[in-house]
């Protein structure tokens, strides 16, 4: 299947920050996760910054509620909102790096394309399309594509 993108389809730098903005407040209103943005999270020795990370709210509460700056937990679940200076391949790396480390689900959100790609490893993904919920098992969630993309 080719994808292609829509005429007139907003593809900017706002249209991205827009899309990660209803994503994680999307994420939020589940009230399962505390849901942290753009966190400096070290993996392995190295150092990522996922747009967002989720982690299980009964884990540690004292330390979400502290200013963190960097972080070394797993998280459950991390999100990659394709920005216009990515490239799919450049993000796909970084999942392999994820689930190496023993995150349990990742999600790729390309705005241009209007898709969330749900990882449950490093090669399989589901796509979902705006008018379909987006369904993660291990994370026990869904979401309506459309509202992320508004």
């Amino acid at each position: 299947m080719e994808l292609t993108l829509a005429e007139n389809q907003p593809t900017g730098e706002g249209y991205y920050r827009n899309v990660q903005a209803n994503l994680t407040a999307a994420l939020v209103m589940t009230k399962q996760f505390h849901v942290l943005t753009d966190l400096n999270l070290t993996l392995n020795g190295t150092e990522y910054k996922p747009d967002i990370s989720l982690y299980m709210k009964a884990r540690d509460e004292v330390m979400y509620l502290r200013d963190i700056e960097n972080i070394s937990e797993i998280p459950l679940g991390i999100v990659e909102v394709l920005s216009p200076e990515q490239t799919m391949e450049g993000v796909q790396e970084k999942f392999m790096q994820y689930f190496q480390a023993g995150v349990q689900s990742c999600w790729l959100v390309s705005p241009a394309m209007k898709t969330v790609s749900v990882y449950l490893n490093p090669i399989k993904s589901l796509v979902f399309n705006v008018g379909e919920v987006v369904e993660d098992a291990r994370l026990d969630i869904g979401l309506m594509a459309g509202d992320i993309f508004a």
